[in-house]
């Protein structure tokens, strides 16, 4: 099983680099443009939002971290436990993931779901033609959660999502169902992708991943 290890700026997995920048203000399916400042870090300035009924989380599961090259400032820079209230009993950043008290949850829409909700949002097209070449979408996220709330996310099979004002809230089912209450702050690290499109770009035809790193 590969370890995660976490940076100011990314964090890698499983050969993956993922963004940092502005992770507070992401959310799964946010849409906009990828900047890529000399002088701080690249990130994706957001525009808007999918629907959060249209986005299948195929796939959630936890992630350990490799607390050796990990250093304590990095992890705890921008951490904000999902469901707090509920996890509030548990140590708290650093400690608490070595303890395993809290738990890294990774969440994921296979690309070409994704493709599938862009096109049916004529909103969401007609945005990321504008973004030209710096048009990207959000389709994985991490988040960090009280251990207790991640397993039974992860081992719950397919979320449901929906929207309360600024709040994403995901609905796990299996023998054990669970509400979790993602709050505006609680994305720890996100992935980018990048559309291809159809001639006259009418519609997305693919979308390819894109990770953090010079551009």
């Amino acid at each position: 099983m590969p370890l995660a290890i976490v940076k100011s700026n990314h964090l890698k997995y499983a050969g993956i680099s993922y963004f940092r920048g502005n992770a507070p203000s992401i959310g799964l399916g946010d849409y906009g443009e990828k900047k890529s400042p000399v002088l701080s870090q690249n990130h994706l300035a957001v525009q808007s939002s999918l629907p959060a009924s249209r986005l299948d989380v195929s796939r959630s599961y936890t992630v350990e971290l490799d607390f050796s090259r990990s250093r304590r400032a990095d992890v705890e820079l921008n951490l904000k436990v999902a469901n707090a209230g509920v996890g509030a009993g548990v140590g708290g950043g650093f400690e608490g993931l070595k303890r395993a008290e809290l738990k890294l949850l990774k969440l994921e829409v296979r690309l070409g779901d994704l493709k599938r909700a862009v096109n049916r949002s004529r909103d969401a097209l007609e945005a990321l033609r504008s973004y030209g070449k710096d048009a990207r979408v959000v389709h994985q996220i991490f988040v960090v959660m009280a251990a207790s709330e991640a397993e039974v996310v992860s081992g719950g099979g397919g979320l449901s999502l929906s929207q309360y004002g600024a709040t994403l809230t995901a609905k796990a089912g299996g023998r054990r169902a669970l509400t979790v209450r993602f709050e505006p702050g609680t994305t720890y690290a996100y992935l980018l992708s990048r559309p291809e499109w159809s001639a006259g770009k009418r519609r997305i035809v693919k979308f390819d991943p894109d990770q953090w790193g010079p551009s």
